[in-house]
């Protein structure tokens, strides 16, 4: 009986264990700014803010809920919308939803900001955008800098465990 009990002991522990090493959900603020276009852009720099809450275990495609787009220097024609491609690749991408996030169309106003290292350190990657011409716009230099951002620690369930079960051990010496 002793040996079932620390063997389900043991499975338990290591449930918990991996379900706390998957990820939850991430809510990034963050300010960016690009600049230095090519060809050389009607405006420059182009900059703005984002507040964005995702869950980093599973691939989004074309998601609005969840995502803010504010103070954006340029003009957007479509609901802003959001991509992001988990593990190993771990990127975001922002941009209007009329040409899916990310997928600028000359002749519209739109953008698609890439974000790498989204859920771990946020790294600006690239930007372009269309503004009614028949030019897209791109950009390598920029920053995106995270004013607030909201990851929840992925061993807190480990370790609630953990005392749960030195709780029962505790109990089950005091019996014997």
């Amino acid at each position: 009986m002793t040996v079932v009990r620390l063997v389900t002991a043991a499975i338990c522990v290591l449930g918990m264990t991996a379900a706390s090493a998957q990820a939850s959900i991430i809510t990034l603020n963050f300010d960016f700014t690009a600049s230095n276009f090519i060809p050389v852009a009607p405006v420059d720099p182009v900059t703005g803010s984002v507040s964005i809450t995702f869950d980093n275990a599973i691939n989004h495609s074309d998601q609005t809920s969840g995502l803010s787009v504010t103070n954006l220097n340029i003009d957007l024609d479509s609901e802003p919308a959001f991509q992001y491609l988990g593990n190993p690749i771990d990127t975001l991408i922002i941009g209007g939803l009329s040409n899916t996030a990310g997928g600028v169309a000359p002749l519209e106003n739109d953008f698609g900001l890439v974000v790498f290292h989204a859920s771990t350190d946020p790294t600006f990657g690239f930007l372009f955008y269309a503004q009614a011409t028949e030019q897209t716009f791109f950009s390598e230099e920029g920053t995106v800098t995270v004013t607030d951002s909201t990851v929840p620690e992925p061993a807190s369930l480990t370790l609630l465990g953990l005392g749960v079960a030195g709780i029962g051990v505790r109990r089950w010496r005091a019996r014997r």
